[in-house]
């Protein structure tokens, strides 16, 4: 599976880019600097909106994280304007706020669903100072450490839709 993700990711990343130079008129905002990981989650939770991909996620690209500001900037409903604002946007935003924070070291990973379900999960996590974390759709969560197996696990026990996510793909940020 690991390479069906990555195939997925690097077609996904080049439609991105694609999408993101046709839309590359639409406003931008840079994303702002954050005192921590949680101070740029609750944010994201207070500000974003979660929009579906369409088609079940069958059609799915990256939104810059600065056209996801903007939008955020200017209201909610700005946010659930832009088609299909969900967990990578989420995650790639988080990717570059956590980027701005002295000592964060943030990656992306796809979490992969073998539940036969189409579709994956992409989520945001970090070290920094001897901690770790991850931010996402749900939010922030303090973890352990950044063991992919524990990560699976930890995301699959919460979910109660039968998704079993086994394996935790680093990706690119695709901007």
């Amino acid at each position: 599976m690991r390479n069906t993700i990555r195939a997925w990711n690097w077609c996904k990343t080049r439609w991105s880019r694609l999408n993101d130079w046709i839309m590359r008129g639409e406003p931008r905002k840079s994303v702002p600097l954050f005192a921590s990981p949680v101070e740029a989650a609750e944010y994201l939770m207070a500000k974003a909106h979660y929009v579906p991909d369409p088609l079940g996620g069958a059609l799915d690209w990256y939104v810059h994280p600065e056209r996801l500001q903007a939008a955020m900037e200017d209201c909610r409903m700005a946010v659930a304007r832009i088609p299909g604002v969900d967990c990578e946007d989420w995650a790639t935003w988080a990717y570059v706020a956590l980027l701005r924070i002295p000592g964060c070291k943030p990656r992306l990973l796809t979490l992969g669903d073998t539940s036969g379900r189409w579709g994956h999960h992409v989520i945001c996590v970090y070290s920094l100072a001897g901690k770790y974390g991850a931010i996402d759709v749900s939010g922030h969560r303090a973890l352990a450490d950044l063991d992919e197996a524990r990560i699976c696990a930890l995301w699959t026990s919460l979910n109660n839709d039968g998704t079993r996510y086994t394996e935790a793909v680093p990706t690119a940020y695709p901007f």
